[in-house]
């Protein structure tokens, strides 16, 4: 959910980039296809009084993101104290490749 979902919405390096570059992002490439960014963004709806996004994109041979990998400190606004800390790491392969995807065992799939 972070950045309104943006962090692991598309494929494309690209997109990525310009999502962070628009939410003021400082972006540096740290070698060949791995690039660092940093970011602190606001939240619309008041609850979160500060967060802060730091991590790297890795793109692959295929120019398409193989890795976006962050970790993200939100301060609460309900208490100073309250802070959340996650590290996140979306990792993609197999792109055009069919997807077989089935229900869990437990769940009962109507009209069939």
């Amino acid at each position: 959910m972070a950045m309104g979902g943006g962090m692991g919405a598309s494929a494309s390096p690209q997109a990525l980039l310009r999502v962070l570059t628009q939410a003021g992002a400082t972006v540096t490439e740290q070698s060949p296809g791995v690039y660092h960014f940093e970011v602190s963004v606001p939240d619309p709806s008041g609850e979160i009084v500060a967060d802060r996004l730091v991590g790297e994109v890795t793109v692959g041979a295929d120019d398409r993101i193989a890795k976006v990998a962050y970790d993200r400190t939100s301060r609460m606004a309900r208490s100073r104290d309250y802070t959340v800390r996650l590290k996140v790491v979306i990792e993609l392969s197999g792109y055009g490749l069919p997807v077989q995807v089935k229900p869990p065992a437990h769940v009962v799939v109507l009209g069939k």
